[in-house]
């Protein structure tokens, strides 16, 4: 045979060879895209399953706060204090694939942000004159409170120490103010003047829910919230009312007659505008663990008499 006739066939047996290594090169290659598709198909669908379930067992955690708040609604809901049941957290409850954990937060012991303007936004006396003293028991920007109305109210005139849209919208990037009641505590970082360290110590002691009519649980309320029920207070006063966090008055009156207020009129007209001894709003933060991943879920609780129900679900905690 012609040797030219050799090189030919070579070279075609060459070409056969490549264009069968091509083939099981793409072959592979669409295997291995098959093979990873299906393994993130797989994935998602294992993680929407866990999510899912762990959606349930927060539900489930949710029920359970709401029993122990009736249970403890019928034993005395007179009064509610740091020692009574639903101050205990429980951790380590074994279920299927993982374990949970939650607990409850009293937010009656803080200052609820929205009383400061009612149902049509305008602003309410006696929660104002409130929050002006716990901001100066603060030690923090007076105009605070002026800012804060301003960014509820539906009018677009700033009080006299206040902020309305044009002072936002000057911000890069801008934006208007809510003109509504605050939904939720982050909010209050939008406020003009609320630096990082203002944020930090307000927040403390303040909370957002969604009524314009909470009142602040004395038994659960910090120093600061009891110092600005009344200016002539003394930090002394103060902590002696507090009871380092362990007060228990039954009633406003009992802690209207308590021996360090001898001399001291305290009007309980005035006093029960503002605070109470029971409490009627809870936070309920539920922590599942499945496996590797943790699911972290927070309800607001609102308890009328025997029946506890959540309002609103959040991944950020209602309270600082």
């Amino acid at each position: 045979m012609p040797r030219s006739s050799l090189s030919c066939g070579h070279r075609q047996q060459g070409v056969a060879l490549l264009l069968a290594l091509m083939v099981v090169a793409v072959a592979t290659l669409i295997g291995v895209e098959i093979w990873h598709a299906n393994q993130l198909d797989m994935a998602r669908v294992a993680n929407q399953r866990q999510a899912l379930q762990a959606e349930y067992y927060v539900r489930g955690l949710a029920l359970w706060a709401a029993d122990v708040l009736r249970e403890d609604f019928e034993r005395d809901g007179d009064f509610d204090s740091v020692n009574d049941v639903w101050n205990q957290p429980v951790a380590g409850i074994e279920v299927p694939e993982g374990q949970l954990a939650g607990r409850l937060q009293d937010l009656s012991g803080r200052f609820n942000l929205n009383n400061l303007v009612d149902e049509t936004g305008q602003e309410n006396p006696q929660q104002v004159a409130f929050f002006r003293r716990l901001l100066r028991r603060l030690q923090l920007d007076a105009s605070l409170a002026d800012k804060i109305m301003d960014w509820m109210d539906p009018d677009n005139q700033p009080r006299p120490q206040g902020a309305e849209d044009l002072t936002y919208l000057a911000r890069r990037p801008a934006y208007y103010t809510a003109s509504a009641p605050f939904f939720h505590i982050d909010e209050l970082q939008l406020i003009d003047g609320m630096d990082a360290n203002s944020f930090a110590t307000l927040s403390k002691h303040v909370t957002v829910l969604p009524t314009h009519r909470a009142r602040i649980n004395l038994n659960t309320a910090s120093v600061a919230l009891i110092l600005a029920l009344d200016e002539r207070l003394t930090p002394r006063q103060g902590l002696v009312l507090h009871q380092n966090g362990q007060a228990g008055y039954r009633s406003l009156q009992g802690f209207a007659q308590h021996p360090v207020l001898a001399g001291m009129s305290l009007p309980l007209d005035q006093l029960g505008a503002v605070a109470g001894v029971s409490s009627h709003w809870f936070q309920a933060a539920s922590v599942v663990q499945l496996g590797q991943a943790e699911y972290v879920f927070y309800a607001l609780l609102q308890r009328r008499g025997a029946l506890t129900q959540p309002v609103v679900w959040s991944p950020q905690p209602f309270a600082r």
